[in-house]
C-alpha cells in the first residue's frame, strides 16, 4: 500500500499520541525515525545514516534514543524472515505516523535518497518501484514497476502484477511516451487474460495494439494472439479470425515461429467452433420432429438421429477447442515482453 494510503487510514486518536512522544526527541532522531519509516524492512544502520544525511556520531546518540523511547527494535540474527541488524518499528500504525508527519518534500527526498541507496544492491524490483514511485521519479517508476510486475507473474501472482502495472500508467502518460503506455497496457491485458478476466484482457490489448507502432511486427503479432485467444473466450469467433490471421502474417513476416503456431492453431479451433455452432442450429431447426415421431417419415427420423449425434459431437468439438486454443496460445502470451 502505498504512502498516502496508509495515512488516509490512520486514526486521528494514533496519530496525536504518537505526534506527542515524538515532541520529546531531539530534530535529528526524529529525523531519524522518518529515514526508518521511508526504508521500512530494509532500514540498516548505514542506510538510515545516507538516508537521514547523518553521520554515524550523530546517528548512534540518535539511534539510542529511539530504541530507549521504544519508537523501534532491532532485529535479532536469528530472525530468519528478517534483515539481520535492520531496524523495525514496534508497531506499523507507530511506523504510518511518522511517514505521515514529515511532509511531502521531506518524503520525497528521502524516497529518492533511498532508491539511491538500494538500487546499489539487489533488492526486489517492488521496492525500488515504490520508492520511485513516493520520490515523483517517472522513468525509474515505470521501469521499475514493469520488473515487480514480472515478478509477480513469475511467481503467478497476477493480481500483484496488476497492481504494479497500473500505478505508473498515469506517469507514462504524462512522459509522453506511447512505447511505454503500451508495454503496461500489454501486460496488464497479459495478467488480465491469465485469470481469465476476458473482457478486461480485450480491452487493454486492444489499447496497446492502438500504440505499437506497425514497424514492430513481432510485438504486434504477440498481443494479437492474445487478443485472439480473449476474443475466442468472449465467443467472438469474427473478432478470433480477423486477429488471428493478422498475427499470422506478421508473425511470418517477424520470423516467429512460435507465435505463427499459436494464431494457426487459434485459426483452426476458430473454424471448430464454427462447425459446432452450426450443427447446433441444424439441430434446433429439426426440433419439431422430436414431438412426433410416429407421424415423421422414416427418413426424417434418421435425420433427426443424425443431427442430435452432430450435436452432441459439436459438444465435445466446442470443450476440444476451448482447451486447444488455451494450450497453443500460452508459449506465445510471453511475445507482449519482447
Amino acid at each position: 500500500m502505498q504512502a498516502v494510503g496508509r495515512h488516509d487510514f490512520l486514526p486521528t486518536g494514533v496519530r496525536q499520541i504518537v505526534q506527542a512522544r515524538l515532541a520529546r526527541l531531539s530534530p535529528s532522531a526524529r529525523t531519524l525515525l522518518t529515514a526508518a519509516a521511508v526504508l521500512g524492512p530494509s532500514a540498516t544502520f548505514e542506510r538510515l545514516c545516507r538516508v537521514a544525511g547523518l553521520t554515524e556520531n550523530e546517528a548512534l546518540t540518535d539511534l539510542d534514543d529511539v530504541l530507549r523511547a521504544h519508537f523501534l527494535r532491532e532485529v535479532e540474527s536469528d530472525d530468519n524472515a528478517r534483515m539481520p541488524g535492520a531496524y523495525l518499528f514496534v508497531h506499523d500504525k507507530i511506523r504510518d505516523a511518522v511517514h505521515a508527519q514529515a511532509g511531502e518534500a521531506r518524503r520525497r527526498v528521502f524516497h529518492r535518497r533511498a532508491l539511491e541507496v538500494l538500487h546499489a544492491g539487489t533488492p526486489p524490483a517492488a521496492e525500488l518501484a515504490h520508492h520511485a514511485l513516493e520520490a515523483g521519479l517517472a522513468e525509474p517508476a515505470v521501469h521499475f514497476s514493469l520488473a515487480a510486475g514480472d515478478d509477480a507473474m513469475r511467481l503467478l501472482a497476477a493480481r500483484d502484477a496488476l497492481a504494479h502495472y497500473g500505478r505508473p500508467l498515469p506517469l507514462a502518460e504524462g512522459l509522453g511516451r506511447p512505447d511505454l503506455v503500451m508495454d503496461l497496457r500489454a501486460r496488464r491485458g497479459h495478467a488480465f487474460a491469465s485469470i481469465e478476466l476476458w473482457a478486461e484482457a480485450k480491452a487493454e490489448l486492444e489499447a496497446a495494439l492502438a500504440g505499437l507502432p506497425a514497424d514492430q511486427p513481432g510485438r504486434r503479432a504477440g498481443v494479437l494472439v492474445d487478443l485472439a485467444l480473449a476474443c475466442f473466450w468472449l465467443l467472438d469467433l469474427a473478432g478470433v479470425e480477423r486477429h488471428a490471421a493478422e498475427a499470422l502474417s506478421l508473425a511470418e513476416a517477424a520470423e516467429r515461429g512460435d507465435l505463427a503456431a499459436s494464431a494457426i492453431a487459434l485459426l483452426a479451433v476458430r473454424v471448430q467452433a464454427g462447425e459446432a455452432i452450426w450443427a447446433r442450429r441444424r439441430s434446433a431447426s429439426s426440433a419439431h420432429l422430436n414431438a412426433q415421431p410416429r407421424s415423421a417419415s422414416r427418413h426424417q427420423r434418421l435425420r433427426c438421429r443424425r443431427s442430435r449425434s452432430r450435436t452432441t459431437g459439436s459438444d465435445d468439438s466446442t470443450r476440444r477447442s476451448k482447451a486447444v486454443a488455451t494450450r497453443s496460445a500460452w508459449p506465445a502470451r510471453r511475445a507482449t515482453r519482447r
